[in-house]
């Protein structure tokens, strides 16, 4: 006997069919409302198993299950047209994740590569905010989903309070040419390891130590040390560390 064939013998047993089409309506009808994620999860749970005929694939649950999702929750996650259950779910609690993170300090830390390029970022969405930060113009803030909106301004209130405390001590702003040349590298790598994983790449040793250098984040923390030590680092100082410098 299957696990299907016992499941309609016991509904059969101790559920009415009435009792049973109520709840396939119910079922039907279910939608995430203002519950949780996980709470929308139960209940989904918790009816399906009086429509088996719906989710008797891991495709046709998948779909059922984001069809109910809260709207702003689905347009992120509905055009992604996962195939499975537990990839929709996945994702869908990440997103609902990301409004209790942009509540938090609004300074980035270098925590924010990973959170966006490891967690939350779809390799779409990771091409429009490395292409933003290569630009590094206000005007393509709109291009970008909200929760890489804060991360974007965040980033360019500190290279402007960086070239404001630099002009205003020094006279001059040069030097933040460097800093933000360090931030493209440093998203351009991250972005590069985003897409290893995402297509189930296996990187050679050489070309990961060819990446990992700048991924993590030690010659952009140089180059801004640099800048803080004001007129004494040089342009020969800022290129060194730039072209990959052994540290």
């Amino acid at each position: 006997m299957t696990w299907a064939q016992f499941n309609e013998i016991f509904y059969n047993k101790y559920f009415s069919q009435c009792f049973r089409d109520l709840k396939v309506s119910e079922f039907q009808e279910l939608k995430q409302g203002k519950v949780s994620v996980v709470e929308y999860d139960a209940k989904f749970i918790e009816l399906a198993r009086f429509a088996p005929h719906m989710v008797d694939t891991d495709y046709k649950k998948a779909q059922e299950f984001d069809g109910g999702l809260d709207m702003e929750v689905f347009d992120r996650v509905g055009i992604l047209k996962l195939p499975t259950y537990v990839e929709v779910l996945d994702r869908a609690l990440m997103k609902e994740a990301i409004p209790a993170s942009k509540k938090q300090a609004t300074t980035p830390t270098t925590e924010w590569r990973d959170d966006i390029y490891d967690v939350y970022g779809t390799p779409e969405e990771l091409q429009l905010f490395t292409d933003a930060i290569e630009r590094w113009e206000e005007a393509t803030i709109s291009d970008l989903p909200e929760y890489m909106q804060v991360c974007f301004e965040a980033l360019s209130n500190v290279m402007k309070e960086m070239e404001d405390k630099i002009t205003a001590h020094e006279g001059r702003s040069c030097h933040i040419y460097y800093a933000k040349e360090a931030m493209k590298g440093l998203v351009r790598a991250c972005f590069v390891e985003a897409n290893w994983f995402s297509t189930k790449y296996m990187p050679t040793i050489e070309e990961c130590l060819s990446i990992s250098v700048m991924s993590s984040g030690y010659p952009t923390l140089v180059v801004q040390s640099l800048i803080g030590i004001g007129k004494i680092a040089t342009k020969e100082a800022f290129d060194w560390v730039l072209n990959f410098a052994k540290l």
